[in-house]
């Protein structure tokens, strides 16, 4: 939107504010606005209280994974309370398993035969954000470490200890994306680097998580895994490890190493892809999905970082 400026008295230079923004915001006369200036500009905020927002979901007759996915972008989209429809106690008791595992900071404040209302019972502030999105990166870091020590030693059993770490992550990510779309955490001009960013965390997570699965699902199969796959998972996990630190210290000569490796790692599972068992092949497609995801890292944080 556009405003022209008005000039008032001798060196004062005014604007109006737009009329929702106002009435959204509750702001009077007299009130105190915060005016921070960045790269893009004057931004304009309010501590006063804003307009709840509020929404109604029919969940009766859906799968769980359509019920999960109706709630988990529900809560990213930074909805404050959200009444629930549902047929059954059988659809409930599914509400209920995904907020306490997937929505920090969600409650059930109200319960009918029919009907429950979910409200948001915690303020998470913006400078939690990179606290939690390093939070993110350290569960990933350790999944990928663990699972290679645990698959080293033959002990698959206890590769599940890291399902239970991919949900804690689920919870922190869904939190962070909620987070970018209530807050100023970046110029909205970055905003979406950051959302791809942790997209591609989240993604590297199911892709260890899903590993660990499949070698669960066998577990009373001989684990017979090459030298040469291991030292590729090792690669494979100092390649994510790189781009951590580069994140947080961006360099671009650094950056470029991270993109050289990860090339000359997908040529190296593809070469011998061919030549491995099946248990191995899953395990370097999944080596390999990690690797190509880097791309998509790369590009998002060369973003981040051009001034």
């Amino acid at each position: 939107m556009k405003r022209r400026v008005i000039k008032q008295g001798h060196n004062t230079l005014t604007i109006t504010l737009p009329s929702r923004w106002v009435e959204e915001n509750r702001i009077s006369p007299g009130d105190e606005l915060d005016i921070n200036e960045s790269e893009f500009g004057l931004v304009v905020t309010s501590k006063g209280e804003t307009t709840k927002r509020v929404l109604t979901l029919d969940l009766k007759n859906m799968s769980y994974r359509i019920i999960e996915g109706h709630l988990v972008i529900a809560y990213k989209a930074g909805y404050d309370e959200i009444e629930i429809l549902f047929g059954d106690t059988k659809t409930f008791d599914l509400i209920q398993n995904i907020i306490k595992t997937r929505l920090l900071g969600y409650e059930i404040i109200e319960q009918h035969k029919n009907s429950c209302i979910v409200k948001n019972v915690s303020n998470i502030i913006e400078s939690e954000f990179h606290t939690i999105l390093r939070r993110i990166f350290l569960i990933v870091l350790s999944s990928a470490k663990t699972s290679l020590e645990r698959i080293k030693e033959k002990d698959v059993a206890s590769l599940g200890e890291l399902l239970v770490m991919k949900e804690t992550a689920d919870k922190f990510y869904s939190l962070c994306c909620r987070i970018i779309i209530n807050n100023h955490i970046l110029p909205s001009t970055k905003n979406h680097f950051i959302y791809v960013i942790l997209w591609v965390l989240d993604k590297l997570g199911d892709d260890y998580r899903d590993l660990c699965a499949y070698l669960i699902e066998r577990k009373n199969s001989p684990l017979s895994i090459s030298n040469e796959t291991m030292k590729i998972y090792e690669s494979v996990n100092a390649l994510v490890e790189s781009f951590y630190k580069t994140y947080y210290s961006y360099n671009p000569e650094d950056m470029s190493k991270v993109y050289e490796e990860r090339e000359r790692l997908i040529k190296r599972i593809r070469s011998i892809h061919p030549t491995k068992n099946e248990t191995e092949q899953i395990v370097l497609e999944y080596l390999l999905s990690i690797t190509k995801r880097m791309d998509d890292f790369i590009g998002s944080t060369i973003g981040l970082n051009i001034k």
